[in-house]
């Protein structure tokens, strides 16, 4: 694939990049592609959003259209939740856009059409917003269950996406809007909350309680 105009970059640097990470994957496992993709994820600047240049223009010294390209296309595969509809789409996208010049509204419109989901929003935060969405929380913890409430903190309209959240080996799957959510969750005495950080690229926020 090829980008029609600089804007849309990071489209061939990320495929490609998350392609290097699949092949590991399907070679050895998917525990030694995180780890391969979590190299990537330490070099991530967000000194600039990935789409929001001139179309015309790109002045880039940094690797966040690949390093964080394949970030957003590794958290997509995860709202997808199907490897099976995940991979299909996977080789669907180059074979659809093949000797084409792509850009970020024709791919979008796409993955909507392909997937059964509006990924719009989606795409409007992680291209045009410089940092990922941020996983705003406060919580109530004792030794049995732990009183959770949470939210996205997102400028874009309509942003919504699942966040899975662990105790251990146990996981929840949260389905966070810009409004705030309260859930009580059960927990193992001295397991620890977090999120899931290896499936989704996001940041977290842990807030004190109001007074």
């Amino acid at each position: 694939m090829s980008n029609e105009n600089e804007a849309a970059l990071w489209i061939p640097e990320a495929f490609s990049t998350y392609a290097e990470a699949l092949f590991i994957e399907r070679r050895k496992s998917y525990v030694d592609a995180l780890e391969y993709l979590k190299k990537y994820r330490k070099n991530i600047k967000n000194a600039a959003p990935l789409a929001s240049l001139s179309p015309t223009v790109q002045i880039r010294s940094d690797q966040d259209p690949a390093y964080k390209g394949a970030w957003i296309i590794h958290t997509l595969r995860k709202i997808v939740n199907d490897d099976s509809a995940w991979y299909a789409l996977m080789r669907d996208i180059p074979q659809h856009f093949a000797h084409q010049l792509i850009t970020n509204e024709a791919l979008v419109r796409y993955l909507n059409q392909q997937s059964g989901i509006d990924c719009t929003p989606f795409f409007n935060h992680y291209l045009f917003q410089l940092d990922p969405p941020v996983f705003e929380f406060m919580a109530v913890d004792n030794p049995r269950r732990y009183k959770l409430t949470y939210r996205w903190r997102s400028r874009v309209p309509g942003f919504k996406m699942p966040m899975r959240v662990t105790f251990g080996d146990r996981y929840q799957t949260l389905y966070p809007t810009q409004e705030w959510q309260t859930i009580t969750l059960p927990k193992q005495d001295g397991q620890k909350f977090v999120l899931d950080m290896d499936r989704f690229y996001v940041f977290g926020n842990h807030l004190p309680l109001p007074d």
